[in-house]
């Protein structure tokens, strides 16, 4: 994975799964692709699958955005 990352420049976090606790599992995905929010504090607060909506992405955001 490191030869990927550094020839792509990728700056962002990558991170891989491990066969004592996959990735799939502890985040609870049921299908494949999913797409998470995640609050503040790391936790899941909504999941989307399959095909998402960007505008009800876009509402939750900035519902979770004007939270305290």
């Amino acid at each position: 994975m490191k030869k990927f990352i550094d020839k792509r420049k990728i700056s962002y976090p990558i991170l891989l799964d491990t066969k004592a606790e996959p990735a799939w599992a502890a985040f609870k995905v049921k299908a494949v692709p999913a797409m998470f929010l995640i609050d503040r504090k790391g936790n899941i607060v909504q999941q989307w699958r399959g095909e998402v909506d960007y505008e009800k992405v876009k509402t939750e955001v900035i519902n979770l955005l004007n939270q305290k």
